[in-house]
Order: structure tokens, then C-alpha cells, then sequence
């Protein structure tokens, strides 16, 4: 089905999740919003669903934000999060830096105001396990996205379906990234779909669960 079709098929839907998102940052807590950052960080060679799981687990216990790299590399195992010990280390390290006061401090690195691009640039290169990828996510996770696009697998294979870039790339460096973007970017104007919601297609499209 075409992008158009499937974004006004389920229009309402994805106008819900998109307003999930800023409703994060708007009315979330530190723990809501560093919630979203360390799913963002789990989601690399991951099923959303695995990930939103394991999220879920690591607040449900605490652990999230009271235990040690140890216990939440357990949970992380136990809801079979794929390199949990690498990504249990960088939740553990992302917690010393941006946890309590999560909303403060990212506010504090000139994070989702005026320029969101150098915002994107800020995270990919600070928090642990991030690149422009993971950033865009969790940029648009918690209601900044509308510039931007998240580059994973299941985008790029549908922008090589459309015929937007000829092939998937092996590896996206940051100015790569930005080329590809101003194509989507371009793409998504032309179908008349929110930027931020064309992800969203895309993943219905390959599985009608409209995760985040």
C-alpha cells in the first residue's frame, strides 16, 4: 500500500502516538523522560515490543534508576534484550550523567529548543550508545521530531522499496545521515505525511502494531 494511504488510513492513530510523545516532555517526569531515552538506547538490533518490555521491567522493579549495572543487565537478559551487558552498562552510565534532574540537565545542553539539529548533534555525541539515529529517536520520542527522520532498518529498506535512495547504505556517518534525511525530508512532503509520523507508517506497514 502506498505510504499516503496507510498514514490516512490510520491517520487518527498516528496522530495519538505522535501526541503521546510530546505529552512526555510537556507533562513527563525525570523518570518518564530518562525512560524514553534508555528505550531509544535498547531499540539498536532489537524488536520495539523486546524493548519496550524490558523498559518496562527495569521501572517496574526500580531498577531503572536504584540498582546497579549488574541487576539491570539481568533484567535486560531475562526480557532477552540482545548485547544486554553493553547496553546495561550505558543505562548505568547515561544514569550518572542525566539522572535525577534529567529534564533540567538536557534543558541545560540547549536540548529541544530553537535549533533541534544541534540538539541531535549534542546527544549523539554525549549520552552513551547514542548516534543520529538513536538521537532522532528519542528526540521524537519525546515530541521533537518533526524535523527530523530515524534512519533504521525498517526505513531504509522501504526508501530503497520506493526508490529514495538506490540502496541501503552499510554504514551511515553523520553526513550521510544528513544526505539521506534531506531525501526523506523531501519524500515526506511530497506524500503529505508528518515527518515525524513517516517512521510510523513504515513501521505499520511491516507490522500494524503502532509502537513507538
Amino acid at each position: 500500500m502506498d505510504p499516503r494511504k496507510t498514514y490516512l488510513s490510520h491517520k487518527a492513530e498516528f496522530e495519538n502516538r505522535l501526541a503521546a510523545f510530546r505529552s512526555v516532555w510537556q507533562n513527563g517526569s525525570d523518570k518518564d523522560i530518562f525512560a524514553e531515552l534508555c528505550y531509544c538506547l535498547l531499540t539498536p538490533r532489537e524488536k520495539a515490543r523486546v524493548a519496550f518490555n524490558a523498559v518496562a521491567a527495569l521501572c517496574d522493579s526500580g531498577a531503572l534508576v536504584k540498582s546497579g549495572e549488574s541487576k539491570i543487565d539481568k533484567i535486560l537478559k531475562e526480557n532477552g534484550v540482545a548485547l544486554h551487558p553493553q547496553k546495561a552498562q550505558k543505562i548505568f552510565i547515561n544514569r550518572r550523567l542525566y539522572y535525577p534532574d534529567t529534564k533540567q540537565r538536557l534543558t541545560n545542553k540547549f536540548l529541544c529548543f530553537a535549533d533541534i539539529f544541534r540538539s541531535r548533534a549534542y546527544l549523539a555525541k554525549n549520552i552513551a550508545g547514542f548516534g543520529f539515529k538513536e538521537a532522532s529517536h528519542f528526540l521524537r520520542n519525546i515530541g521533537f521530531g518533526s524535523s527530523l527522520c530515524i534512519l533504521d532498518t525498517h526505513m531504509l529498506r522501504q526508501l530503497v522499496e520506493f526508490k529514495v535512495i538506490k540502496e541501503k547504505p552499510a554504514s551511515l556517518t553523520p553526513k550521510r545521515y544528513l544526505e539521506i534525511e534531506a531525501l526523506v525530508t523531501a519524500f515526506a512532503k511530497k506524500k503529505r505525511i508528518p515527518l515525524d509520523a513517516l517512521d510510523l507508517v513504515f513501521m505499520y506497514r511491516e507490522n500494524p502494531e503502532i509502537m513507538k
